[in-house]
């Protein structure tokens, strides 16, 4: 039995292409609810602009910083997904309130900011190269068009965090069901720290606040 390469084939059916596809689905939601429309409605506007005000080199030069922004997305949500793995786990191992692999301290410190990201070699030098390029491309910009490509920029930052978040909780939540595989309703000894991990997310409200919304949505 060659035990590296089923683990291999394993995480390859794990991280199909539907995976990626639901993390879509779940920002183009967030989107849609006006969370997140600002920043997407700028980068429409950038595309626009851009097709019609850069040149077949710029244009070329731009999307070669997409591309790489693409698959950095792709590595950090499987990153994530296993940092929300050993979130639940440690949850259910280690006692007391502070953790070493919650979404700040396994995700944000771990790949998005320095020196976390150094480790993940490939992800820090296509990050580096982003940093390049769409730099060399703003110098030869307005400052109309560089404003544009600080737009696209942006969204992607923000594509690639809505990623990651909602990976990292796939991934915790993941953990929670493997448990209660193994010994049924394991889960529910979590629930508490369940609950402040989605606060922490920004996935749930405290009551006053649900309170709150449904006065405001009933009023309208």
């Amino acid at each position: 039995m060659n035990t590296k390469m089923i683990l291999e084939e394993l995480q390859r059916n794990v991280f199909a292409p539907y995976f990626e596809a639901a993390l879509e689905k779940a920002y183009e939601e967030d989107v849609a609810s006006g969370l997140l429309k600002a920043v997407e409605d700028a980068y429409s506007d950038a595309d626009a602009y851009c097709v019609h005000h850069l040149t077949d080199e710029q244009r070329t030069l731009l999307t070669e910083v997409e591309n790489l922004y693409r698959e950095n997305r792709a590595y950090a949500d499987r990153y994530s997904f296993i940092c929300g793995i050993m979130c639940a786990f440690e949850q259910l191992f280690v006692h007391g309130d502070r953790q070493q692999y919650d979404f700040d301290s396994s995700v944000q410190k771990g790949i998005c900011t320095m020196p976390g990201m150094e480790r993940h070699c490939e992800f820090y030098k296509r990050n580096s190269s982003i940093l390049e390029k769409s730099d060399a491309l703003m110098e030869t910009l307005e400052p109309e068009a560089c404003e544009h490509i600080v737009s696209v920029l942006c969204a992607w930052d923000q594509r690639i965090h809505s990623n990651i978040l909602h990976s990292f909780y796939l991934g915790y939540r993941a953990g929670l069901a493997m448990m209660d595989e193994v010994r049924p309703m394991l889960s529910h000894q979590l629930t508490a720290k369940k609950l402040l991990l989605e606060y922490d997310l920004g996935l749930t409200l405290p009551y006053e606040f649900r309170e709150q919304n449904r006065s405001e949505a009933a009023a309208s």
